[in-house]
């Protein structure tokens, strides 16, 4: 049962971290559109957002094993997929 519940948190983490990481992203890059120079402000936007990711790597390796970083990936991952498919989906294209 503890297993369960370790890998629904590592999945919950990743999916939180992915959801807060592809936010701060969209919102640098529409700041970096709107201003001529921002070169700070995409060195810091980086370093911040992968700063939280090994951070929360890292949580998940203290508190379980190092395949709790497997569900945390997973769930990052699904979050990239969901803001592709929810910010642009006009630009998806079909297989043939």
């Amino acid at each position: 049962m503890l297993i369960v519940m370790n890998i629904f948190f590592s999945l919950a983490c990743g999916i939180i971290t992915g959801t807060v990481y592809f936010i701060i992203l969209w919102q640098t890059v529409k700041v970096f559109l709107q201003r001529n120079n921002s070169s700070l402000l995409i060195i810091s936007s980086f370093l911040l957002r992968n700063l939280m990711v090994v951070l929360m790597m890292l949580l998940l390796v203290k508190i379980g094993y190092w395949w709790s970083t497997i569900p945390g990936l997973l769930g990052f991952i699904s979050s990239r997929h969901y803001f592709i498919h929810r910010l642009n989906p006009q630009t998806q294209t079909k297989l043939r």
